[in-house]
């Protein structure tokens, strides 16, 4: 008994049942908002103003949260787009259209039809359109493929 007020009273007073500062709960707010956490990014930016009213940084990112939740919202899709890899793509003589509908549909397989990805072109000429594409890659992320960018041959 008498080493047991002495292990409570440490155990209490340790790191462990310290009260959380409001920098930190501005941390754990940035470090959700960045994983795409929005909500609990909030509820820890007014944690973070409840405990310190005049932390500015705080104040900024809960007024500028619309912004935020759009760009996190990019930030998360780009991972998810990184994290799939695309083990062999063949395309020789095939449309542009019939290029992207193929990655679409390889891209949606290799992430087990969690991302599908939408394609828009601009090609009011139609010049594009009339373009024959070759592509060969291995083993490569998705969204390295995305970013691929044409280029005329010598003869065009």
């Amino acid at each position: 008994m008498k080493y047991l007020i002495p292990v409570l009273i440490l155990g209490l007073t340790s790191p462990l049942f310290a009260e959380a500062t409001a920098a930190d709960y501005y941390k754990a707010a940035e470090k959700e908002l960045k994983a795409g956490n929005v909500e609990k990014a909030k509820t820890y930016y007014a944690a973070t103003l409840k405990l310190d009213p005049n932390h500015g940084n705080a104040k900024y990112r809960l007024l500028s949260m619309k912004t935020l939740t759009a760009e996190a919202r990019i930030r998360v899709r780009k991972a998810k787009l990184a994290s799939i890899t695309l083990p062999n793509v063949t395309f020789e003589d095939l449309t542009l259209e019939e290029s992207l509908e193929a990655l679409g549909a390889m891209i949606e397989k290799a992430s087990d039809d969690t991302f599908v990805p939408n394609f828009v072109v601009d090609d009011p000429s139609g010049n594009i359109a009339k373009n024959k594409v070759n592509i060969r890659l291995r083993n490569i992320p998705a969204s390295v493929a995305l970013k691929l960018r044409p280029f005329a041959s010598q003869g065009q």
